[in-house]
């Protein structure tokens, strides 16, 4: 299968990203195989976009608390 392309918006800030995924990959991520399998040329970002709609920069700002503990 070729790649198809992906836009998703952050949930908190409201940004959009674009960007290609191969869609035999897409599908079996889709069927409930783990992203990160099925998808391993996506980068953590783009992979938590995808699960949680949160970007990278928010992710990190909502965890801040986190890894100061």
């Amino acid at each position: 299968m070729s790649d198809v392309q992906i836009e998703a918006c952050c949930m908190l800030c409201n940004e959009w990203s674009h960007f290609y995924v191969n869609a035999d990959g897409l599908e079996r991520w889709r069927k409930g195989e783990f992203i990160q399998i099925a998808l391993p040329e996506l980068s953590e970002d783009i992979r938590e976009l995808l699960i949680s709609r949160t970007c990278g920069k928010c992710f990190d700002y909502i965890h801040e608390d986190l890894e100061d503990e």
